[in-house]
């Protein structure tokens, strides 16, 4: 018997002591034998010699490059060792001479997507997209894992926010097999691409495809964002019912009908979202990303009339206990002769907080190094103007934690917010203490419950007496209009009346969201319409079909309805036009106009308006007291109407635009903000 025979022997029988020199005897005289290195490779991963195995297997396959069962051990020996690139280049020899063997397969997968995210929590999206390649690819021989390819690459894209390649894998993966994991992960991205109705229909697609709790949460969530409140909040509800789990009713609490019925439905929500907060209250959980655990703000409630400070504050409260990291210190660094500036927000595009804030940028931008934050978002012509003016800006990671430390790292002196409530990530960002002095300002004029910001930036004129009793943040007042507004550019090409499918007769629009009408302002446009017999009410389409379904059936048995013009939703070109068509403008006390005034006083559009109880219900009061314009103390209902009636009938447009003229190009906000955030600076961030 050779000695090669008798390792053989040895090794079958267990005796891997008697085997091991026999086999390396052997190999001094046959070095390239293939077998014996195979073999000799074999045992030393069997008895844990996991490193010298190696040697011999790797030999062994440089000789014999098709040896399936070497390189099937080298790729066991490399994963041991932590090498998965060592291993994944086995396994591939492995499948390329036996492409059929599904655990092989299997077990390349594993290690495939393990690697990619062990590369991707380093930082390296694009090694990690390497590694995911060749199983991205594999679809003709294993759909199942190149699926699962494109699921781990459309996760990693969106956590590094690019939403669009994240989408294509998503849709690869769902293409290839359709499943309750792969619609679910659609589902998430095209939320995050704020596509909710493409998001719905692939979380329906999970939820059909039999998925579990992540898909019917996801689900829940699309109801939400698509504007089908009723429904969201009976899926959160039956997901809280059947799991216990306290968030959920939370969540089912947050959906909430944008439009209400009546005050007795804005009762029973505020009711059910103070039973949700003592649920949590009873028993906080421990929350480690509330803004994907939560999702939805609560920024429909600051519509309801009432004096939010109560309740925020107590929910603030509520989310700090749950969530220790929103409050978790970062190293501060010392102050700068020339302030660090971040300013923070989701809507630096062309939305109202983007218009509102475009001149603040530009005006900001040589005086400060001003760095402009944002979230996964349009990059449209407003956002490219004002970062082309910033020192530099920085798209945030959707994952809060990574989020929060990106934002730490900018080290800014100051961080200001120009609103906080609309958006949830955004508003959980300013729980915790990340720059020396932190800022509000009035993008969403209602208090955040926080003692973490040094100043709400608002407008002295807007502001009512005792205001300061609003607010957790110690108030400031800027001056003037509160916001440096450059006289708008009004499209000589707007459309007239019949452009817009309006009639001749008198026009009193109201063009806010139809959110901001509150049923109690119902009597109120029923007043204006008995009032002028001739005349029209213009609304704007809801940007969900229910609620403009919700605000005729609530306006039905008041007003008739065939003088209720309920017109799409308007582009820029299309508002000024409608704004120039109006005869009179009715502005809501509830939640006054901002932007909207502003663009319709540059055309001279008559308003009527008295102020509201807070803030939020006093902007076109504040701009009309400012241009000495006339503003209603107090209104009844047909105090408002006669009003309405008289300045649409009379030729008020050219004093109207006249007097509105102050407005317009004022820098003194923008120099009192920054003078503020000097004086804080100065004094350490503290007012209090």
């Amino acid at each position: 018997m050779s000695r090669l025979d008798d390792a053989r022997r040895h090794h079958e029988a267990g005796d891997f002591a008697s085997a091991a020199p026999l086999y390396q005897a052997h190999l001094e005289r046959a070095p390239d034998d293939i077998d014996a290195l195979y073999l000799f490779g074999t045992l030393l991963l069997q008895i844990g010699e996991v490193e010298a195995a190696r040697e011999p297997l790797t030999r062994a396959v440089t000789l014999s490059p098709n040896h399936v069962p070497a390189w099937s051990n080298l790729a066991v020996a490399a994963e041991a060792m932590g090498d998965a690139d060592g291993a994944l280049s086995a396994l591939d020899q492995v499948l390329r001479l036996e492409p059929g063997d599904g655990d092989v397969r299997s077990v390349a997968t594993r290690l495939r997507l393990d690697l990619a995210a062990e590369r991707a929590a380093t930082g390296d999206l694009g090694d990690a997209l390497e590694v995911l390649a060749p199983l991205r690819t594999a679809g003709a021989v294993d759909p199942d894992g190149a699926a699962l390819g494109c699921v781990a690459a459309a996760s990693l894209l969106m956590q590094a926010g690019h939403l669009d390649a994240a989408r294509e894998a998503a849709v690869a993966a769902t293409d290839l097999a359709p499943g309750p994991e792969t619609w679910t992960v659609r589902a998430e991205i095209d939320l995050a691409r704020r596509d909710p109705r493409a998001a719905l229909i692939a979380a329906e697609a999970a939820v059909l495809e039999g998925g579990g709790l992540n898909a019917a949460l996801t689900r829940a969530t699309c109801l939400a964002a698509v504007g089908r409140a009723s429904d969201a909040r009976a899926a959160f509800q039956a997901l809280a019912d059947s799991t216990g789990d306290p968030v959920l009713h939370l969540r089912a609490s947050l959906s909430i009908d944008p439009v209400p019925a009546d005050q007795g439905e804005i009762d029973h929500h505020r009711s059910a979202f103070a039973a949700a907060l003592a649920r949590l209250e009873a028993d906080p959980p421990v929350i480690d990303d509330p803004a994907d655990a939560i999702q939805q703000p609560a920024m429909m409630f600051a519509y309801h009339g009432e004096d939010e400070r109560p309740v925020v504050e107590r929910y603030a409260h509520l989310l700090r206990r749950c969530c220790p990291l929103l409050t978790e210190p970062v190293p501060l660094v010392p102050r700068r002769a020339r302030p660090r500036v971040a300013l923070v927000s989701a809507f630096l595009h062309a939305h109202t907080i983007g218009k509102l804030t475009q001149a603040l940028v530009h005006w900001l931008a040589p005086r400060v190094e001003l760095i402009l934050v944002r979230w996964p978002g349009p990059e449209d012509g407003l956002w490219q103007s004002l970062a082309r003016v910033a020192a530099g800006t920085l798209t945030l990671p959707p994952r809060f934690a990574d989020a929060r430390r990106a934002l730490a790292e900018v080290q800014a002196d100051v961080i200001h917010y120009p609103e906080l409530g609309m958006h949830l990530p955004t508003l959980l960002l300013a729980h915790g203490r990340l720059a020396r002095v932190q800022t509000v300002g009035w993008g969403h004029p209602v208090t955040t419950g926080l003692d973490s910001l040094d100043a709400m930036l608002s407008v002295a004129v807007m502001e009512p007496a005792g205001a300061e009793a609003h607010y957790t943040e110690p108030l400031i007042g800027l001056p003037g209009p509160g916001v440096f507004y450059p006289t708008p550019v009004l499209p000589a090409d707007r459309p007239g009346r019949e452009a817009l499918g309006l009639p001749a007769g008198r026009l009193y629009v109201c063009p806010q969201s139809l959110f901001k009408l509150h049923p109690a302002f119902d009597a109120t446009l029923a007043a204006v319409l008995a009032e002028d017999p001739k005349g029209y009410l213009v609304l704007i389409d809801g940007e969900h079909p229910s609620w403009t379904t919700a605000l005729r059936q609530r306006l039905a048995p008041r007003l008739d309805l065939s003088r209720v013009i309920l017109l799409p939703r308007l582009d820029q070109r299309q508002f000024y036009g409608l704004m120039a068509a109006a005869d009179v403008l009715l502005d809501v006390p509830h939640w006054s106009g901002g932007n909207s005034t502003l663009e319709a006083l540059a055309l001279g559009t008559p308003i009527v308006t008295t102020p509201g109880r807070f803030m939020r219900g006093r902007h076109t009061a504040g701009f009309l007291t400012l241009a000495d314009l006339p503003v209603l103390a107090s209104a009844t209902p047909t105090d408002y109407a006669t009003a309405a009636h008289s300045l649409a009938t009379s030729a008020a447009r050219p004093h109207w635009q006249r007097h509105a003229a102050c407005l317009f190009n004022r820098e003194d906000p923008a120099a009192a903000t920054l003078a503020h955030w000097h004086a804080l600076l100065e004094a350490g961030g503290a007012l209090r």
